[in-house]
């Protein structure tokens, strides 16, 4: 799968440079050269002088507006890639280039499909794939979030009474979507449009490390999305600053633990003393957990003697299109603990 990311831009970097540099070196030639003159002028010198001149103010010159010029290649590379993604994330939203695909969480029990996170995908006509972590952070930085919530609650609302094994589907929600008063007041309308499935929705709340403490209305304002019967879940935990200052003031229905913990099985068994306390906590809590990014059967099994039976990772399935994660929606048969697909 082809997929976009910083390096697409280094050709438009390294013509914007050789245009600048060009130029540099251009001007560093002549404005060395008006240099040499004027002391020629007015020491009257020799031409051999007026050469020494040349060097010695080429060489002081040259460097200085060469590092002028690449610094301005930076910035004007950096400002047209912004612009770039700016103009094609809007023209991708408009021609329904962004679409669902479903990483599946399993009962790792029974190997069967108990629920599933949506997750974006954006596929340019010409560049391939996009790397969630380009425009996912763009679409927060416009205030575009919500559209794409919207569109997920749509397809959660066409396929859960379809399909009656599937307890839930989980959508993720951010920080900036609760704090900001405009955005969580359009969260809200879609919410109540689709009021008929909250009981079979989770919203995950990702955590992010610059967020800045959840204040009283932050609180109020997720204990709100809770009162409308929608499950939620703290995403990613562990990975801020705020995950268990968040538990002291709110008890969310689900935490999820961040891939970078369950990295640890097996290999770093004093950090693992982490990741032990945080299920601790949660089970004392009385709090669902789900492991992500399980990826081999050690993790698993670790998990499983840790009583987390709720898997989500490679182990099991990596995201899949709907026609193919529907299709996988049955029991699996003779499971024995192993990879499924």
């Amino acid at each position: 799968m082809k997929s976009i990311s910083a390096s697409t831009h280094l050709k438009p970097f390294s013509r914007i440079a050789a245009f600048y540099l060009a130029i540099a070196l251009i001007s560093s030639l002549f404005v060395s050269g008006i240099i040499s003159l004027f002391f020629l002028d007015y020491y009257q010198s020799t031409l051999v002088m007026l050469t020494n001149y040349y060097l010695h103010a080429l060489l002081f010159i040259a460097p200085l507006f060469l590092l002028i010029a690449l610094s301005l290649a930076v910035i004007i590379t950096i400002k047209q890639s912004r612009q770039f993604f700016n103009l094609e994330l809007s023209r991708g939203i408009n021609k329904e280039q962004l679409f669902p695909v479903f990483q599946p969480i399993v009962d790792s029990r029974t190997g069967e499909i108990t629920g599933a996170e949506l997750l974006a995908r954006w596929k340019h006509p010409e560049l391939g794939f996009v790397e969630l972590e380009q425009f996912i952070p763009l679409m927060e930085k416009n205030k575009q979030l919500n559209g794409l919530v919207s569109d997920f609650f749509d397809k959660a609302a066409e396929m859960l009474p379809n399909q009656s094994k599937l307890n839930y589907l989980s959508i993720n929600i951010t920080p900036s979507q609760i704090r900001d008063t405009s955005q969580f007041i359009s969260l809200i309308r879609i919410l109540n449009q689709h009021s008929k499935i909250a009981s079979k929705i989770m919203l995950e709340l990702t955590e992010r490390a610059t967020d800045f403490g959840y204040d009283k209305r932050f609180i109020k304002r997720l204990n709100q999305l809770k009162s409308m019967g929608f499950h939620i879940a703290l995403d990613d935990f562990g990975t801020g600053q705020n995950g268990l200052e968040l538990l002291r003031s709110f008890r969310p229905d689900v935490i999820k633990i961040d891939k970078s913990y369950v990295d640890l099985i097996g290999k770093d068994h004093e950090k693992l003393s982490i990741l032990e306390a945080i299920i601790d906590i949660a089970t004392k809590m009385d709090i669902t957990i789900i492991a992500e990014g399980v990826e081999n059967i050690e993790q698993n099994n670790y998990l499983s003697k840790l009583g987390v039976f709720n898997i989500q990772g490679f182990h099991y399935f990596r995201p899949l299109l709907e026609d193919v994660f529907i299709s996988q929606l049955s029991p699996a048969e003779n499971y024995d603990g192993m990879l499924l697909t």
